[in-house]
């Protein structure tokens, strides 16, 4: 003879954040975000004034190659070409240290939004609070949606 025991589950109540309008709408985000955009446009400016300055270069080499020496226009060719090398190697480099700042701006953000996600997850008894992300989560109510809370309490 078997028995069957019956275990009634606890209730799943779960929740989502969407971190990445907290970044867009809370006071540290757009804090974030500014830096972010005040070093770009710093770096966009440096890289604009070098190639310029390169094009003149280029176009001064060009006027004056004829009556160059070959040896010496093949030289000053080859420096010109090694400054385009170079001034691209840098443009990769800022692109790269760009992406790395806006990872480390938005894990600063994201870590100071965790607590304040635990918390309102303890306190109303969540099961599981996920992100919300278009591959993670295609439809959800939006009575699941916690985010604006989280960003009320993290623009305390």
């Amino acid at each position: 003879m078997t028995t069957a025991t019956y275990v009634e589950a606890a209730p799943v109540k779960i929740a989502y954040v969407d971190l990445q309008r907290t970044l867009n709408e809370t006071k540290i985000g757009k804090e974030e975000k500014k830096k972010l955009e005040q070093t770009a446009r710093k770096h966009k400016s440096d890289l604009a004034k070098e190639r310029q300055r390169l094009e003149k270069k280029a176009e001064e080499f060009g006027k004056k190659r004829a009556v160059l020496k070959p040896e010496i226009a093949v030289k000053q060719q080859r420096e010109l070409e090694e400054e385009y090398i170079k001034l691209q190697e840098r443009y990769v480099k800022i692109q790269r240290e760009v992406v790395e700042s806006e990872a480390k701006a938005v894990n600063s953000v994201f870590k100071r939004a965790r607590p304040i996600i635990n918390k309102i997850g303890e306190r109303e008894n969540y099961t599981v609070i996920l992100e919300k992300t278009e591959s993670m989560i295609l439809f959800a109510k939006a009575g699941i949606d916690i985010t604006n809370e989280v960003n009320r309490l993290l623009d305390k």
